[in-house]
C-alpha cells in the first residue's frame, strides 16, 4: 500500500499466486495472470496436531507444568479442549474476515460477493478473470507495458529487477563463503574467472582466520 501511494502498482502472476500471494496482490491497480495461473485460495486454516496417541504407542509421555489452564495448548501432546477450539476458530474467522475485506476493497466488490468465491477455493487464471479476481490474461511483459503506460512514461525505459540476481560466479563464490564484496569483484574480471578465483581465495588466506580447504570429488567446467 505504501508503494501504491507513490507509484502505479501492477501485478503479474506467474504459475502460482494464491492465498498470501493473492492477499498482497488484491490492492493492485491491475492484475495480470496466465490462463493456467493458480490463484485465489482466499481462505485461512489452522491446525495443531495431537500426537498423544502416537506417543503412547511408542512409550513416550509428556507433561506440561504451568500456571494457566491453557499453557500447554500447543504442546502437541494432548487434544485441544472446547475453549481452545473456540479460540482457534475465532482467530481463523477473524483473519479470514480481514482477508475478504482486503479483496473486496481492492477489487471493488462486496464482502458477500468475495465470500461466495472465496472459502479457500483455487481458481485458474482464466476462471479468476471471469469472476473478477483478475483483470487481464497476459504475460509479465504485458504487465510492464501497461505499468509504463499507467505511469505516463514516454519513449524508451529501462527495467530494474529486485532483488538483484547474482551471476553464476557470484553465486558460486557466495556458496563457498566468500564475502559479498569479494564475490562482487568477480564481475570486474569476468574475462579471466581463474584470476578472479585466485584473488578471492588469496584474500581469504590473508585474513588470518583458520580455514580448511579440500578438493571436491568432481570437476566443474564453467563456460563464459
Amino acid at each position: 500500500m505504501e508503494l501504491k501511494s507513490a507509484k502505479p502498482l501492477v501485478v503479474s502472476m506467474g504459475e502460482y499466486a494464491a492465498s498470501g500471494g493473492y492477499w498482497i496482490s488484491a490492492q493492485a491497480d491491475k492484475i495480470y495472470a496466465d490462463c493456467s495461473t493458480l490463484t485465489g485460495s482466499i481462505g485461512v486454516f489452522s491446525i495443531i496436531p495431537n500426537l498423544a496417541p502416537l506417543a503412547k504407542r511408542v512409550g513416550v509421555n509428556g507433561t506440561v507444568v504451568g500456571t494457566g489452564s491453557h499453557v500447554g495448548m500447543a504442546n502437541l501432546m494432548r487434544p485441544l479442549d472446547k475453549a481452545e477450539v473456540n479460540y482457534m476458530t475465532e482467530m481463523v474467522e477473524d483473519v479470514y474476515g480481514k482477508f475478504v475485506k482486503i479483496v473486496a476493497n481492492g477489487r471493488k466488490m462486496s464482502v458477500e460477493a468475495v465470500d461466495s468465491i472465496a472459502q479457500g477455493r483455487i481458481w485458474s487464471g482464466s476462471n479468476a478473470q471471469e469472476i473478477g479476481l483478475v483483470d487481464e490474461l497476459g504475460t509479465l511483459e504485458d504487465a510492464i507495458v501497461y505499468a509504463a503506460d499507467l505511469a505516463q512514461i514516454e519513449g524508451d525505459y529501462r527495467l530494474v529487477r529486485f532483488p538483484k540476481q547474482p551471476t553464476a560466479m557470484e553465486a558460486l563464490m557466495e556458496m563457498f563463503g566468500a564475502a559479498s564484496s569479494a564475490a562482487a569483484n568477480v564481475a570486474a574480471v569476468a574475462e579471466n574467472p581463474q584470476e578472479a578465483v585466485q584473488k578471492i581465495f588469496g584474500e581469504a588466506l590473508k585474513n588470518g582466520k583458520s580455514t580448511v580447504y579440500a578438493r571436491v570429488p568432481f570437476i566443474c567446467n564453467m563456460i563464459y
